[in-house]
């Protein structure tokens, strides 16, 4: 039998993590439980769907040590409504037993025969990183990743060790993000990462606020390690065999035309005129005039235009998909639009620099 005290805030928030990769229906029933080990004055708490796997550590207060998997859509309902500082957990045989203030609960556990070994990559020192900067270039790209179920390497944000930093990288084959992050790590390698998991665990560093992270490597395994201000956290991501198709030559060397521009101002123009626009293609028409933007479209919805203050160098009229271009603009005052030709690549870049770059192809008349 284990006895074993806990504070009741963190509880709360190691669960609701776990609620975010433990599914409420799965093909192996084992994946909707949460494994449960007190060891050490340890409690661990492990989730996962077959794809990415949570542990989380929490001190405790305990007398003994125990294992159990408990059903996690009981666990996540029982735990929201939960209150008091303190909650009292207690395992033995197959019942777990928890008490907070007033609230009293008995539930039924399972053994853990059978549960999926949580596989971390342990060998070798971590790759230290701000978690900021990770999760800035993982999610400044992953829109760019495929939907599609007809090319599943597509369906991914690529993670490319290079010695002198980091590229990040998507591609749903009509356009691509990057995202290069300047920080030295000790050897070269690429990695493929699910999208829908990446997505996963970046929504798990934002809720920890997470401070650093450090990535480790084993073979189809990417390890994250989050020294957490509550609880000390590790994910293991389950990769994508293959790497994404050569896209360096997509990427133009040369330009004929340039944009210098507000990007709050494009983005308002492009928003008021997207809803304009034909749904199959949302072409939006673009001039470039002596310090303007000219924006157009017209379809059966009706027609608008709009100029937009800029800094222009060229001219050239070219069209492009409106939701494209919203979601490559970068998250700065200014966007800089290189342009090669009216239906070659563009690339859209911070005007002030940094790491990010988007790749799109101009609609053809």
């Amino acid at each position: 039998m284990v006895r074993l005290e806990i504070d009741q805030k963190s509880l709360k928030k190691a669960l609701a993590l776990l609620k975010t990769v433990v599914p409420s229906k799965s093909s192996n029933p084992l994946h909707t439980y949460v494994y449960l080990e007190a060891k050490d004055g340890t409690l661990s708490l492990r989730g996962t769907n077959g794809e990415v796997d949570l542990e989380l550590s929490l001190p405790v207060q305990a007398d003994g040590e125990g294992e159990a998997l408990v059903p996690g859509e009981v666990l996540f309902g029982l735990s929201e409504g939960t209150s008091g500082e303190r909650v009292a957990l207690q395992l033995e045989e197959a019942r777990l037993h928890l008490g907070a203030k007033t609230f009293r609960a008995d539930l039924r556990v399972a053994p853990t025969g059978g549960y999926p070994e949580f596989v971390f990559p342990k060998e070798g020192e971590g790759i230290p990183l701000p978690a900021e900067a990770f999760s800035r270039g993982a999610a400044g790209v992953q829109y760019a990743a495929s939907r599609e179920e007809y090319y599943p390497i597509l369906r991914s944000v690529q993670l490319e060790l290079k010695g002198e930093g980091l590229r990040f990288v998507a591609t749903d084959g009509y356009r691509l993000a990057l995202y290069d992050l300047a920080h030295p790590v000790p050897f070269k390698k690429t990695v493929v990462i699910p999208v829908l998991s990446l997505g996963k665990v970046l929504y798990i560093l934002d809720s920890v606020e997470a401070k650093e992270v450090a990535l480790r490597f084993a073979p189809g395994v990417l390890g994250l390690e989050v020294a957490g201000e509550a609880f000390p956290m590790r994910v293991a991501v389950r990769l994508m065999e293959g790497t994404l198709p050569n896209y360096e030559h997509a990427i133009p060397k040369e330009f004929a035309a340039q944009v210098l521009v507000e990007t709050q101002a494009l983005k308002g123009a492009l928003e008021r005129l997207e809803v304009l626009t034909d749904k199959e293609n949302r072409r939006l028409n673009f001039v470039l005039g002596e310090g303007y933007l000219h924006v157009s479209t017209k379809s059966e919805s009706g027609e608008g235009k709009e100029e937009v203050p800029a800094q222009v160098e060229g001219a050239l009229e070219f069209s492009v998909n409106a939701h494209y271009l919203l979601e490559a603009l970068p998250k700065a005052e200014r966007a800089l639009i290189r342009l090669s030709g009216p239906v070659s690549p563009m690339v859209v870049a911070p005007g002030d620099g940094g790491g990010y770059r988007a790749v799109l192809v101009p609609l053809r008349v």
